[in-house]
C-alpha cells in the first residue's frame, strides 16, 4: 500500500486541479461578458474652403516677391485657398529648366537669407523637397523630376487666421 500513496496523492492534486480550473471557467464565464463601446459611424465635419485661381502674371497671395520664380517658365498652377477661419494656402507650380540639384540649393539659400528656420528637407536624386517656417507661416518647396526628364517645382505657402 506505500507504493500506491504518491500515486493517490498526485491524483487527488489533479482532481483538485482540474475541479478548480474548471470552477473559474464557469464563474468567469457567468459574469456579465465586457461589451466593447459602440463604433460611431459619423462622418467628419466638411470644411468647405474657396479656391481662387490667380492669373499666370500675378503671384498668388502672400507669396513673397523675392522668392527665386524662374521667370518665363510654364506655370501648372497658380491659386489661392481660403478655409472659412481665414486661413490660406497659396501656391504656385512649374515646370523648370534648371536642374533639381541647382533649384535644391537656390530654395535652400533663400529661404536661409530670408530667415526661414528649414523644419525638413528631402534631398532625393529625382525628388527634393524643402519645408520652412518663419513669422507663422510654413512654406513648402516640392522639386520632382518624371521618368521623362520633366522637372516641377511646386511652391505652397501655408498662413494662419487673419487678424482682424
Amino acid at each position: 500500500m506505500k507504493s500506491l500513496k504518491p500515486f493517490l496523492f498526485i491524483l487527488l492534486a489533479a482532481v483538485l486541479l482540474g475541479g478548480g480550473g474548471i470552477a473559474l471557467y464557469y464563474y468567469n464565464t457567468s459574469q456579465s461578458p465586457q461589451v466593447a463601446p459602440p463604433v460611431t459611424t459619423e462622418k467628419p465635419e466638411k470644411t468647405e474652403v474657396a479656391k481662387k485661381e490667380v492669373p499666370d502674371t500675378q503671384l498668388p497671395e502672400g507669396f513673397p516677391i523675392n522668392l527665386p520664380i524662374e521667370s518665363g517658365a510654364q506655370i501648372t498652377q497658380n491659386f489661392t485657398v481660403t478655409t472659412p477661419d481665414g486661413r490660406t494656402q497659396s501656391t504656385r507650380g512649374y515646370v523648370s529648366t534648371k536642374s533639381l540639384a541647382d533649384s535644391y540649393k537656390t530654395f535652400t539659400d533663400y529661404l536661409k537669407k530670408e530667415g526661414w528656420i528649414i523644419t525638413a528637407e528631402v534631398d532625393q536624386p529625382k525628388l527634393k523637397v524643402l519645408s520652412a517656417t518663419a513669422g507663422g507661416k510654413n512654406i513648402k518647396i516640392d522639386m520632382t523630376e518624371s521618368a521623362d526628364g520633366q522637372k516641377t517645382i511646386s511652391i505652397s505657402l501655408i498662413s494662419p487666421k487673419k487678424v482682424k
